[in-house]
């Protein structure tokens, strides 16, 4: 910027006459760049280019916002017309000067302000990357404790769930766990004789339950099913496994459940419970999460997979936020009151219902 302005201040040549070919050229100039429909996005490609390297831009902003020409100097090296020359380039320079100063003033005092603004924007993205930065790692290390707590027994899930599952799973040796978050399952698994090898897309999961001793093996669940034999397995349980696939991928893993399951034996699929609206606001946090699945959809997709007695069982209510109900008296003062007192307990048991439904339930189905 500093060369393209010292090239318009600048007065080349040795004499009054080349001056005013000059005026007429810049007058030419600008005549063009009118009927040449410069856009703005042309005149930042001009000056400028695009790089790949930012820092580089913001030195170059640093370098040229000051437009100004400190260092011209008029003189001629001429001994006899020399000092007439130079009274005539002052003069031709000083009306050029007071016609472009104010401009140029205007131009600088954008182009410093421009300039600060993008190097303040520039610190304020440092520190927001770097602020983003630690609270990946700190996400990171939240996410590892989280998924580790989910894995740790819960001695109230492992009473609700015990007869369900050992109910259909009694004494298998052939038992696939996919999703394997829970190693209270796993325990009671192992201390009821059932032999079950865990898999798993989550490292922190696989890596937790592999720490306590289980046969877990990171990979796709699809992959794994399709190197297995048909009616090879005895069961097949899904750990929160459907929340975070799509609907094509669930379909075809049923599919391939029934395929690779013995006849007469069960497929058991845990999920977060939509009916619940507390559990269900609470599981939109989730990123992981592609789809929460009603009951009835996900036993018409069992269906569809010809799997038969298809039953759902809730289970972990949040019974720990239930709306308080109004004690119910032996003698009422009148009808009134009972009416108003049945009415209120009424709606708030069906509250208690809708709001604070059961977290999760299992679809049950057999081949």
């Amino acid at each position: 910027m500093r060369e393209k302005s010292r090239s318009i201040l600048e007065i080349k040549g040795e004499g009054i006459e080349e001056v005013e070919e000059i005026i007429r050229k810049i007058g030419v100039n600008k005549i063009k760049r009118k009927e040449s429909s410069f856009s703005p996005e042309n005149v930042l490609d001009l000056y400028c280019p695009s790089t790949p390297d930012i820092q580089h831009d913001f030195r170059q902003i640093k370098w040229t916002w000051d437009i100004g020409n400190s260092s011209y100097c008029i003189s001629s090296h001429r001994p006899i017309v020399g000092k007439a020359l130079v009274m005539g380039r002052e003069l031709i320079h000083g009306e050029v000067k007071r016609y472009i100063d104010p401009m140029t003033e205007i131009q600088r005092d954008f182009n410093k302000s421009i300039a600060q603004i993008l190097c303040k924007l520039d610190a304020r993205i440092d520190r927001i990357d770097n602020e983003i930065e630690n609270l990946e790692g700190q996400a990171s290390k939240t996410k590892t404790m989280v998924d580790a707590n989910q894995i740790i027994s819960n001695p109230s899930l492992k009473k609700q769930k015990l007869h369900m599952y050992l109910h259909c799973f009694s004494g298998l040796q052939n038992l696939v766990d996919i999703g394997c978050r829970q190693v209270d399952l796993l325990d009671t698994f192992k201390e009821h004789g059932i032999r079950a090898h865990g898999v798993s897309t989550d490292e922190d999961s696989a890596k937790c339950c592999k720490q306590r001793g289980f046969d877990v093996e990171r990979i796709d669940p699809i992959h794994y099913l399709e190197r297995t034999d048909d009616n090879s397995q005895e069961g097949i349980f899904m750990d929160h496994f459907v929340e975070g696939v799509n609907p094509e991928y669930l379909a075809k893993m049923l599919n391939l459940c029934y395929k690779k399951l013995k006849h007469g034996y069960y497929l058991i699929i845990e999920t977060a419970n939509p009916l619940s609206v507390f559990h269900f606001v609470k599981s939109c946090d989730d990123g992981n999460n592609k789809m929460l699945m009603h009951p009835e959809t996900l036993k018409l997709l069992l269906r569809s997979s010809c799997f038969r007695e298809i039953n759902v069982n809730f289970f972990s209510p949040i019974s720990d936020y239930w709306l308080k109900s109004i004690p119910i008296k032996s003698k009422f003062a009148n009808e009134t009151e009972k009416t108003i007192v049945e009415t209120y307990n009424s709606n708030i048991d069906l509250l208690n219902s809708i709001i604070f439904d059961a977290q999760d339930y299992a679809v049950i189905g057999k081949k």
